[in-house]
């Protein structure tokens, strides 16, 4: 698997020579990302995390700033070139900006810049750019940029943990995150190469991530999926603004968020309500659950091109006759928008291990307990294997009347039939969604097949979607 190196710096020199041990080998080197690349024989790759306010660092002329902060493509090649420039290190490295959040000023500097800017939203951000490393080993350093940049990247680093987590929520594959560090912090001042060696401390991060849905506010719409395109800016913003923007979302991407975005969290939802609240059965039927409707992809590429809009509508000025760099964003509300991509990463484990079960539109009992005992013993929900036997086990009871190749509603085959239940909904998932008014039973080659009747899909659609 690919490993990444990933360091927030804080400036563009200045840094000095250190000895840094690792593993037991001794490394001088002014970066720890530097060491930890030398010490390791794998193709790992440094990036580095510069924040965009060190353009100050690197012009002296306030417009050709605020030109660098309207390209960060430039604002990277012109970072790489000063890190090089000032020898911060030997090995290959890549750069990606930060987006920046207060009010900076940099000695002898003739002008000041400030970034109208929230830490949700440079998470949000950062989250994005760590996703585009694709399923990648990470080593995140922070014995540099102490700030609050350090506290966002580790922020998304476990918004990214629980996204490939999801992702792969049925194996057991996953990446590993480490934090590296070293003790004490980098001496400040003296100039001499220090003789005492600083080890690297390393420790693995981790989330634990349960068979949840990620969003938790569909109770007060009857577990309708309520999330808009108004939801991902936050409130913080001025009010006037975040109207006017949010037309312009839903005039541009409305139709299209509806299609792929909404669509996904509505069949997502109810992929997991079937499983969380055991009706397996309706996997089998595309009419119910068809987890063909949405494609992750396309959620994934929308949801992308709506974040670099958004950035793309950022106001620079420069103002007070060049002595101040303002750049105003439209902040982001991080829960929606991490959750939807969360969501996202949920639904494609879904559709990649339930999506072929709607081609075996009748399975047999043994199929149906072979299948969810594997699945729910990976997702920690054995109890909904021990309630769907004992549901199978009466269907097979009663399926013993049956002749070769018949088929009947399960409720002719009760000898004592019981009346139409008060609460069809909670009766549906009561028994594991095989109830007798809405299966169908047939013996074929001696083995039991089970189907709902075609009368049924529209109720059993309304009891997953409205479970809460």
């Amino acid at each position: 698997m690919k490993e990444y190196i990933i360091q927030v710096i804080g400036k563009l020199s200045g840094y000095r020579d250190l000895n840094i041990l690792v593993s037991g080998n001794a490394i001088r080197a002014k970066l720890v990302s530097e060491a930890l690349k030398k010490s390791t024989l794998n193709d790992s790759e440094i990036v580095f995390y510069v924040p965009e306010s060190l353009v100050t660092q690197v012009t002296d002329d306030p417009h050709e700033a605020a030109s660098y902060i309207r390209n960060h493509r430039s604002l990277e090649k012109i970072f790489q070139e000063k890190i090089r420039e000032n020898g911060l290190l030997e090995e290959d490295f890549k750069v990606r900006i930060v987006k920046s959040a207060g009010l900076y000023i940099e000695e002898n500097q003739k002008y000041r810049i400030h970034f109208k800017n929230d830490l949700n939203s440079i998470i949000t951000y950062l989250f994005l750019d760590l996703l585009e490393l694709g399923d990648a080993n990470i080593i995140a350093d922070v014995s540099s940029g102490q700030n609050f940049y350090v506290v966002a990247l580790l922020e998304a680093l476990r918004h990214l943990l629980v996204y490939r987590k999801l992702e792969n929520i049925f194996c057991e594959h996953k990446p590993k995150f480490t934090i590296s560090t070293i003790t004490p912090p980098p001496p400040t001042g003296a100039k001499e190469f220090p003789l005492e060696p600083q080890p690297v401390d390393l420790f693995e991060i981790d989330v634990k991530v349960f068979f949840e849905y990620p969003f938790k506010d569909t109770s007060k719409q009857g577990g309708k999926i309520s999330v808009s395109l108004g939801d991902y800016i936050s409130k913080t913003q001025n009010d006037h603004v975040r109207s006017a923007f949010i037309k312009e979302l839903n005039d541009k991407f409305g139709d299209e968020f509806n299609d792929k975005v909404k669509e996904l969290l509505r069949v997502c939802k109810l992929a997991f309500n079937a499983l969380k609240h055991n009706a397996p059965l309706c996997f089998y039927h595309k009419h119910i659950i068809d987890l063909s409707r949405a494609s992750a992809e396309d959620a994934l590429t929308l949801l992308k091109t709506i974040i670099e809009y958004i950035e793309s509508k950022k106001r620079i000025s420069v103002e007070e006759y060049g002595r101040l760099v303002k750049v105003n964003r439209i902040l982001i509300s991080r829960p929606h928008m991490i959750n939807t991509f969360l969501t996202i990463a949920l639904f494609e484990s879904l559709k990649k291990r339930l999506s072929s079960l709607a081609a075996r539109a009748c399975p047999t009992l043994k199929e149906l307990e072979e299948e969810f005992e594997k699945l729910y013993a990976s997702l920690n929900l054995q109890l909904n294997s021990y309630f769907l036997l004992r549901e199978t086990s009466s269907l097979r009871r009663v399926a013993e009347s049956l002749k070769e190749g018949e088929e009947r509603p399960y409720a002719e085959l009760l000898k004592d039939r019981p009346g139409k239940p008060q609460d069809p909904k909670r009766n549906f998932f009561a028994h594991a969604g095989l109830t007798y008014d809405e299966i169908l039973v047939k013996k074929d080659n001696n083995e039991i097949r089970i189907r709902y009747r075609k009368d049924c899909y529209e109720n059993i659609e309304k009891y997953l979607t409205d479970l809460n």
